[in-house]
């Protein structure tokens, strides 16, 4: 097995074991058990960096690393992509991305699949934006910060950056937007509900354009015959 650093409290070693056994299991034949348990600790050594409650942090590296681990899959062919894989990127995912997501979410359902990441995450998700996500009955109790990884990055097909000339790496094959959204500095609980209003519009049209996508690379389906 892999040599992976040891959390030093022995409920997180025993939650991240647990957990890499669990993974190991679901992608059997696609990783072998040493990969899914490197991703595993890494990811919660990566979390564990920046977030400012330890409590919960084993527990979200689980999700984190399956997260990662899907969309590895997804880039390397192993795995049939089912549905589009959209990712909203902003500095700290902590606020915008964390909006476009729960937004994104909320509009297509389970007809997409949707992550976010920060190229510098912060410790928390701003409380402003934890507040209105649970006014307007989205999914504010899995919002946590988390950073940009080039898995996710590789197996996202829409990558949209909440702020235009972040410097994202790119990959050929995929669609890379830019929007020009207020950063937290402009942001305040009273003026969270417009930014979210602006972040919708252009989740709206976002999806729009995904939906069309999707229709038009659907085979044609031969029409049923009259009856003679």
């Amino acid at each position: 097995m892999t040599t992976n650093p040891t959390p030093t409290d022995e409920t997180d070693d025993r939650v991240l074991q647990r957990t890499a056994a669990h993974l190991a299991e679901r992608y059997d034949g696609i990783f072998s058990p040493d990969l899914v348990e490197r991703i595993v600790y890494e990811s919660y050594t990566t979390l564990h960096r920046t977030a400012r409650i330890k409590t919960y942090v084993a527990s979200l590296a689980g999700n984190f690393a399956e997260s990662r681990l899907r969309s590895l899959a997804y880039s390397k062919g192993l795995l049939q992509r089912p549905l589009p894989q959209v990712l909203f990127v902003c500095a700290e995912n902590a606020g915008r991305s964390q909006l476009a997501a729960a937004a994104l979410a909320g509009i297509a359902g389970d007809r997409v699949e949707v992550r976010s990441a920060g190229a510098r995450p912060g410790e928390d998700v701003y409380p402003e934006v934890v507040e209105l996500l649970r006014e307007r009955g989205l999914d504010a109790e899995h919002a946590y910060p988390k950073p940009l990884t080039d898995d996710v990055l590789r197996g996202a097909d829409y990558i949209v950056s909440m702020r235009s000339g972040d410097e994202i790496i790119r990959y050929p094959g995929k669609t890379y937007l830019e929007w020009d959204i207020p950063v937290r500095a402009e942001v305040s609980a009273a003026n969270v509900g417009s930014v979210f209003e602006e972040v919708e519009r252009h989740v709206a049209e976002l999806w729009s354009t995904i939906e069309a996508k999707v229709a038009e690379d659907e085979p044609d389906l031969p029409q049923p015959l009259e009856p003679a």
